[in-house]
């Protein structure tokens, strides 16, 4: 189920073997903290089924890495507000929030 998603989604094998290994991180070692969370999305999919593979996923990566959520969460607004955005917009919005890299 899951690898025909990732065919279907990854034109290269190189992309399908890093999405592959950033899933595996996520669900299969997820950080101690998030065991509960992560067993709980694995309830949820028995429940609902394959449709709701991408929304977990999305909730596991948020959960995980804070700085991908606020990532989402700004991406999310621009495109709400002006129905696009480019990525220049998006860096400067999260270098307001968290400060240029150095």
């Amino acid at each position: 189920m899951l690898e025909a998603l990732i065919s279907q989604k990854e034109p290269s094998e190189a992309s399908r073997k890093k999405t592959r290994s950033v899933l595996k991180g996520l669900w299969l070692a997820p950080r101690a903290d998030l065991t509960p969370f992560a067993d709980r999305g694995a309830e949820l999919l028995a429940e609902v089924g394959a449709s709701a593979v991408p929304a977990l996923c999305w909730g596991m990566a948020i959960s995980a890495y804070p700085f991908f959520g606020k990532v989402a969460e700004v991406t999310g607004r621009l495109t709400a507000i002006q129905g696009d955005c480019a990525s220049a917009e998006i860096h400067r919005r999260m270098a307001e929030t968290y400060g240029e890299p150095d």
